[in-house]
């Protein structure tokens, strides 16, 4: 179990650092915990301040950091061993736009240039779009899906497609649900909603009602499912503790 620990590492969601301390002092403090010494110790400490793009601040006091200086050196912190996987808990939750950006670019350089395996846990579903091969979608402690990205969205997903249109009624809205190829229909506040898998030839059928009844169109629009919409069909859209 020692010798897996030594090749395993953690990104906490809460900061794992001395705010009394310098960055440098805080990386040599976890570097002594690895039993890292002399010449490799401080490689790593200076390739760890190199991504974390901490080098300018690694004399100043952490206290004194912003939210975002902090989370990067508790990311150059999970370095310092060079492990083979590390683990990501929320590394982004309360950071600036440009700290957000360099840690996204951070972990690629991982994967990409340093073959790292990153298990990656997060909330926001255009962090798991954007970095993720495979994606696991949890819920209450179940794995309801697991499976490459792409392959989820094709499974789960839906393509929407949204006509802001003349009032509509009943027996319109009624024929387009019964159409094999249509999901689900609605229309509220004057715009018509229509889900499908393939919106082809749904989105035929209804400009050609649209025209037989000479209504009027105000905007059209086709969007694409994201992650998120997989995750709200997957575990429902009521609110949880």
């Amino acid at each position: 179990m020692s010798k897996i620990k030594r090749k395993v590492s953690l990104v906490p969601q809460d900061l794992a650092i001395y705010l009394e301390l310098t960055a440098y002092d805080n990386l040599s403090f976890f570097a002594n915990l690895y039993g890292l010494k002399g010449k490799l110790k401080k490689e790593r400490i200076e390739e760890a301040l190199e991504i974390s793009q901490l080098h300018d601040q690694a004399t100043k006091k952490v206290g004194n950091f912003s939210g975002g200086m902090k989370r990067r050196l508790n990311l150059a912190i999970g370095l310092l061993n060079h492990p083979k996987v590390i683990f990501f808990d929320e590394p982004t939750v309360g950071v600036d736009p440009q700290s957000r950006s360099h840690i996204f670019k951070s972990i690629q350089y991982l994967v990409k240039e340093l073959k790292m395996s990153v298990i990656y846990t997060t909330h926001y579903m255009e962090e798991a779009e954007l970095l993720c091969d495979r994606v696991a979608i949890y819920d209450q402690g179940k794995i309801m899906d697991l499976d490459d990205t792409e392959a989820l969205l094709t499974k789960h997903g839906q393509k929407q497609l949204e006509i802001r249109m003349d009032p509509i009624g009943e027996e319109m809205l009624t024929e387009i649900a019964h159409d094999n190829y249509v999901d689900s229909v609605h229309y509220v506040d004057d715009k018509l909603v229509i889900h499908a898998h393939d919106l082809l030839i749904p989105t035929e059928k209804v400009l050609g009602m649209i025209r037989e009844k000479q209504l009027q169109v105000k905007s059209f629009n086709v969007r694409e499912s994201d992650l998120e919409d997989v995750f709200l069909k997957l575990t429902g859209k009521k609110l949880r503790n």
